[in-house]
């Protein structure tokens, strides 16, 4: 690619004159050779340079911005210009900051450059005759040459030879370098470039290397057949009679193989020749000729009919599939919010179990508490009646079988005594009734009189006496005493 000159200066394509000038003069003084000493200072010079050449001229900034450096190539080192022309007209002092304020020491030819003139473009228009056959055609031109006798420009003709090749393409361009223009003595001629262009053929389309041949047919001849005269681009060949006997069509085709134009790359080969048809209706109809079409075509309109109910049924059928779609879904979010709710219920009723079983086992730590602590009060009014009705003899004779098997490390029977209930009614039948002796009866086991603690009043005992015997403790629980 070649130089982006916009880039070189940076600015954009739509700068102004003033803009580029600001931009050349920031950059000349920063990449001059005379202040700048790094080894690519001198060739960044002259690229800023040419760039300014180039953007400062309305007529090169328009032939550069339409072909870019097509246009302006083959820039090249030449001794009649000096690249520091365009930087000592803007600084005409030459202050540059350096040793060397005119720069006249610089003109040696070191940084000298000459540019070529624009180059010049010409449409050539060639026939498909020719392109198939080739040709040699001489184009005549007019252009400007610089005439080093009188030192001025001068006006110049040339006949420059072209040999068109069989199979050129649309857009070959033919370049003649050196045979454009020529503006002064410190620029190079410019080039001379055609760029070759088809001519409109009165029989056939171009379409790369295929040609395309439009055959006109009736309708008649389009549904009941018919015999065409086919021609050939190459006038050596006789016409070739094409019948047509199947139903002709808008997009009917017919090929010719190796009858089109020759390939660009290798012209012992060539392309089609297709042939397409262009059916010429009719602008008006009489009536006898719409009854003659509706009696051959009798069923033109139910066909159309039943085309536009067919329409109409996919219609419906896409719809109807639409709301079975509308409802399958609605069917899944429900099935979907139902499950939903299922889990829900199921997470409290999840919640309720484990509460009632937590409260159930509360009930029974409740009820073991009481259980427990009644059977404690039993034992402890058990021990106080036992203590209100045993003898003193007694009394010291278990606490000293108490102390005895302590010491001797074995269980003690039980420290209550072992009551006969036999013996008890037998007493309380023979001796007599003593209301005075009696004591009343009272639910508090602690108000007994003392005068009675050596004989106690006879109980009747409403319980079962459970005794323990064998040497093993022995314990008795009295539900309900009644005295």
């Amino acid at each position: 690619m070649g130089k982006d000159f916009y880039d070189v200066l940076g600015i954009t394509r739509t700068a102004t004159d003033d803009e580029i000038k600001r931009a050349y003069k920031q950059k000349a003084l920063k990449c001059h050779p005379d202040k700048n000493w790094e080894p690519d200072a001198e060739k960044k010079f002259m690229d800023i340079s040419e760039a300014y050449e180039i953007l400062s001229d309305i007529n090169k900034r328009s032939i550069y911005d339409r072909y870019g450096n097509e246009g302006l190539k083959d820039y090249t080192l030449w001794n009649t210009f000096d690249s520091r022309t365009t930087y000592k007209n803007l600084f005409p002092n030459g202050d540059t900051g350096t040793p060397h304020p005119n720069g006249d020491d610089y003109y040696d030819g070191n940084y000298c450059i000459k540019y070529k003139d624009p180059t010049t473009f010409y449409d050539l228009y060639v026939t498909l005759e020719e392109v198939n056959n080739g040709a040699m055609r001489k184009m005549k031109i007019t252009r400007k040459r610089y005439n080093q006798e009188l030192k001025t420009v001068v006006k110049d003709e040339k006949v420059l030879e072209i040999q068109v090749k069989p199979g050129w393409k649309e857009g070959t361009k033919i370049t003649f370098e050196g045979e454009g223009d020529e503006g002064d003595a410190r620029t190079l001629a410019g080039d001379i470039v055609f760029i070759i262009r088809d001519k409109v053929h009165p029989t056939f389309e171009r379409s790369n290397s295929d040609l395309i041949y439009r055959a006109k047919v009736t309708i008649k001849q389009a549904l009941l057949g018919t015999v065409i005269q086919i021609p050939f681009l190459n006038a050596q060949k006789k016409s070739y009679p094409l019948k047509m006997q199947e139903i002709i069509t808008p997009q009917t085709e017919k090929h010719f193989l190796n009858e089109g134009l020759p390939y660009p790359k290798d012209s012992t080969k060539r392309g089609l020749l297709i042939v397409k048809f262009d059916i010429i209706f009719p602008k008006l109809l009489s009536d006898e000729q719409k009854t003659l079409l509706d009696y051959c075509f009798p069923n033109s309109i139910d066909f159309y009919q039943t085309s536009v109910t067919d329409i109409t049924t996919i219609d419906e059928q896409q719809r109807q599939q639409q709301q079975q779609q509308q409802q399958q879904q609605q069917q899944q979010q429900q099935q979907q919010q139902q499950q939903q709710r299922q889990q829900e219920q199921k997470k409290q009723q999840q919640q309720e179990q484990q509460q009632q079983q937590q409260e159930q086992q509360q009930e029974q730590q409740q009820q073991q508490q009481q259980q427990q602590e009644q059977q404690n009060n039993n034992h402890h009014r058990f021990n106080h009646y036992n203590a209100q009705h045993t003898p003193p003899t007694q009394r010291s004779q278990k606490s000293q079988n108490k102390h005895h098997y302590q010491t001797n490390g074995t269980a003690s029977p039980s420290t209550c005594p072992t009551i006969n209930v036999n013996e008890t009614i037998e007493q309380q039948q023979k001796s007599p009734p003593n209301r005075s002796d009696q004591v009343k009866p009272s639910t508090n086991h602690s108000s007994i009189s003392p005068s009675h603690s050596v004989m106690p009043p006879s109980p009747t005992i409403s319980s079962k006496l459970m005794t323990v015997t064998n040497g093993i403790k022995q314990s008795s629980i009295i539900n309900e005493v009644s005295f």
